[in-house]
């Protein structure tokens, strides 16, 4: 097997976060993934192309409610058991967990190490560490 991975973290909505346009306001409740947020895998093989896609997500948020959006979030997390990811294939779902090493290294992770309000968007970055490398 070559190269196999180009993850893609889409849409990835909170519930919980409200907030109102040119308002410094935001109420920060039980922050929880939307049933709409995914998280996939494309990739080849020496066979084909296919997609893998996380039938789980584990976020974590840290955020203080009523302050500034600037500074609200104190860190982030995602975390995505690899036993969770589908390529809709018995035989790719094995190829794919013996790739990530699943037996020492069980989850793909995410930590956010900045974030910035972009008007009524957030650009967050972080480490991803896959098969146990970040």
């Amino acid at each position: 097997m070559r190269k196999i991975f180009a993850i893609a973290i889409g849409s990835l909505s909170l519930l919980g976060y409200s907030a109102r346009t040119g308002s410094a306001e935001r109420a920060l409740g039980e922050l929880t993934l939307t049933t709409t947020s995914k998280i996939w895998v494309d990739g080849t093989s020496n066979v084909k192309a296919f997609t893998c896609t996380a039938a789980r997500i584990e976020a974590n948020v840290d955020a203080r409610p009523n302050t500034n959006p600037a500074t609200a979030v104190k860190s982030a997390s995602l975390a995505i058991p690899v036993n969770a990811l589908d390529c809709k294939n018995a035989t790719m779902n094995e190829h794919m967990k013996k790739a990530l090493k699943m037996g020492a290294n069980p989850q793909i992770k995410w930590r956010m190490t900045s974030y910035a309000v972009e008007g009524s968007s957030v650009v967050m970055k972080g480490f991803l560490t896959i098969a146990g490398k970040e």
